[in-house]
């Protein structure tokens, strides 16, 4: 969330993203093995197009989904 909060881009394990709503290859990369990893971070660092639209997209996700405002607002339209 800090990352997303800061609008860098995020190479995950499954594990590690999970519970949280952002979308494989969209607001993150996820990557198992620890090959897997190493390719994910270097598709970011030799693409600078893709680094910005992964880290773009999980600002956006982090704004609409995490921040105090949507927490709230997501409270008040709860019917009780």
């Amino acid at each position: 969330l800090e990352a997303w909060a800061a609008s860098t881009a995020v190479v995950s394990t499954r594990l590690g993203a999970e519970g949280l709503a952002g979308r494989d290859g969209e607001h993150l990369l996820l990557a198992d093995s620890s090959g897997d990893f190493a390719a994910a971070v270097s598709r970011l660092l030799d693409s600078a197009g893709q680094r910005t639209r992964v880290a773009s997209a999980g600002r956006r996700l982090y704004e609409e989904e995490y921040t105090w405002e949507a927490g709230w607002e997501k409270l008040t339209e709860l019917e009780i």
